[in-house]
């Protein structure tokens, strides 16, 4: 996952962070299951907390906190293989 934030700098790289090792949690429920058509619905939700820790260009330390990513949605009649 990479993140990239506003920034007054002429650099690319200045304010593009990125992170591969963050947990991951969540769920994934399935609500209803056709049989006849093999089809699913349901919803889902992952959180990641804290995946980004920001530096400033002259590696300081950033005041803003972290970075929190929460995805949910939801799905209908999605086939089964």
């Amino acid at each position: 996952m990479t993140y990239t934030r506003p920034s007054n700098s002429t650099s690319a790289f200045d304010n593009v962070y990125g992170t591969n090792s963050s947990r991951l949690e969540g769920s994934f429920t399935i609500t209803s299951y056709d049989a006849s058509r093999r089809i699913i619905s349901g919803s889902y939700t992952v959180k990641m907390k804290g995946p980004f820790s920001f530096v400033d260009v002259n590696s300081a330390g950033d005041p803003r906190r972290d970075g929190d990513v929460r995805l949910s949605g939801t799905f209908q009649e999605v086939p089964l293989k």
